[in-house]
């Protein structure tokens, strides 16, 4: 039995226990979830925002919540949002709706694959784990299937004793749900948030930072873009905590720039050239993330309202830089970048002065 089938029995299982008022559309309802997540493409986002903050002032007005946790795994890297435990925490209705649209149009699902998932839930009631019997599931797949295996809604039962209100969205983003919590919090009361991301290589710092650019309208500016220039590199310089990144010109240019609060240039080293290869303008927008390591650097004097450190296990992270970055960049991160990092972190002491600490 495939690895994901074992994963939906699981849930499944999970599922039932959590609600045993679930009818057998509510378990094709899950699986279907699990397949292809919202259903369909999201075209109209604004649309679907509406029908969110309808629902989220519905939630809102029940009063006094339900145990009901954050997340609800589906399996296939998807899961439930509920609306219920989110509605006080902060986080918009605009963020959380982006995350479901995110999902729903990358995960596209296979129907071929849904029918298998159900072969396997018709197997698992015949063998006594689910109270549907064979027949009855049969009768119900034949009709199902010559509809053309359509999305379907939760039955009555289900909606009046658990009163469900969730969106589907992918598992990647649970790792960073609190710091999209925080960031919403504190863009209600700055007009211009300026949130760091330091850390490990290979922690996922860039990732994280990338994804953050497709939830949110903001700006993304790379530490890599201010890697220290061979000239720069003497021997008092690299003996300094921190000094393997060219701390003037990123003080001079980017946040000197976001201090005036308009658009601003900024130029991109590449270090395999050995220059600045072109200058980046970067328009005036509220959200605004540094990424990358020495982005905390005390000589900054603590410009941010977030500060974010990425952590990664020793092994993982020399096997994640050994896969992205080849075998002779491999070698230079442990004997040269990495021990400069961990000189840093160490230093100034990186880590405890983060706001959040995450892991990929």
């Amino acid at each position: 039995m495939p690895n994901c089938y074992s994963e939906l029995k699981g849930v499944l299982q999970e599922q039932y226990a959590l609600y045993p008022h679930m009818q057998l559309v509510d378990a094709v309802k899950l699986i279907y979830q699990s397949e292809f997540a919202g259903g369909h493409m999201i075209s109209d986002e604004q649309a679907s925002l509406r029908r969110l903050q309808d629902e989220w002032a519905l939630v809102a007005a029940r009063g006094e919540p339900t145990q009901k946790p954050i997340f609800e795994n589906l399996s296939g890297g998807l899961c439930r949002l509920n609306l219920e435990p989110i509605i006080k925490l902060g986080i918009a209705p605009a963020t959380v709706n982006r995350l479901f649209v995110l999902s729903a149009n990358r995960h596209r699902g296979d129907a071929n694959s849904f029918a298998g998932k159900l072969a396997a839930f018709r197997q698992w009631c015949a063998d006594g784990l689910f109270p549907w019997t064979s027949s009855e599931l049969d009768a119900y797949l034949a009709a199902y299937e010559a509809q053309g295996y359509p999305a379907v809604s939760h039955s009555e039962i289900y909606r009046s004793t658990y009163a469900p209100a969730y969106r589907v969205i992918g598992s990647e983003f649970q790792p960073c749900f609190q710091l999209l919590v925080e960031i919403d919090r504190l863009t209600v009361r700055h007009e211009q948030l300026l949130v760091a991301i330091d850390g490990h290589s290979g922690a996922g710092k860039t990732s994280l930072a990338r994804l953050l650019a497709q939830i949110y309208n903001c700006n993304v500016i790379h530490m890599d873009h201010f890697f220290l220039p061979s000239a720069m590199k003497t021997e008092a310089r690299l003996a300094e905590p921190g000094g393997n990144v060219d701390y003037d010109r990123f003080k001079t240019e980017v946040l000197a720039g976001l201090q005036e609060g308009d658009d601003f240039c900024y130029g991109i080293y590449d270090c395999s050239q050995g220059k600045i290869v072109e200058q980046r303008r970067l328009p005036k927008k509220q959200l605004n993330i540094i990424e990358g390591v020495y982005s905390m650097h005390p000589i900054f004097n603590d410009p941010y309202q977030l500060k974010v450190f990425m952590q990664v296990d020793p092994q993982i992270q020399s096997e994640r830089i050994l896969q992205r970055s080849g075998a002779q960049l491999h070698r230079r991160f442990l004997s040269e970048w990495i021990p400069l990092e961990n000189k840093y972190f160490a230093a100034f002491r990186i880590a405890e002065q983060a706001d959040l600490i995450l892991s990929l």
